[in-house]
């Protein structure tokens, strides 16, 4: 009787470890096909998907480098890409017209001109506050108007900044 039980738990582990497989084999089946349904070409053999003309085998990592067969890479041990005579090869991206639109690419043709000379740009100066000083007054004073109080404020050419009230300097 103990055996019997032990002989049922190993036949249902064995079913379940089947049942596992084939839905493992039927998932990398399903997601080896591309967007369209078409099964991806997995084969490091010569054929070419729909009958392509392949012209040379490379490493991704190292594009310079051309091979006359598939095989692995003698740099990074992967699996050498076929380049096709149509110039398609599996490495180009590929954008749909619907996603260039969405995400605003636009294509223009490159031309040769000379750029205008004068470049007009808003912009703030402002002063390094790190390299702000306190600086000890030779005369006793004080500010009796001050025209900028905070930074960034606009400062024209010639304005007066503040107005200072140095007894010393009336005397004079």
């Amino acid at each position: 009787m103990n055996n019997k039980k032990i002989v049922m738990a190993l036949v249902a582990a064995g079913v379940m470890a089947g049942s596992g497989y084939g839905l493992y084999r039927l998932g990398i089946s399903q997601g080896m096909k591309d967007a369209n349904g078409i099964q991806a070409d997995t084969s490091p053999s010569g054929s070419a998907p729909n009958d392509k003309k392949v012209l040379y085998w490379h490493d991704p990592m190292v594009p310079g480098q051309k091979f006359d067969k598939p095989g692995k890479s003698p740099f990074m041990d992967m699996q050498l890409v076929p380049v096709y005579a149509d110039g398609a090869d599996e490495g180009s991206v590929k954008i749909s017209p619907r996603v260039q639109q969405n995400l605003g690419v636009r294509v223009a043709e490159v031309t040769r001109a000379k750029l205008a000379s004068s470049i007009a740009a808003v912009g703030t100066v402002t002063y390094n506050e790190r390299d702000v000083a306190l600086v000890q007054a030779r005369s006793n004073g004080f500010v009796e108007k001050l025209y900028v109080r905070t930074p960034l404020d606009t400062v024209r050419k010639g304005q007066a900044l503040a107005e200072l009230y140095v007894p010393e300097w009336v005397a004079a």
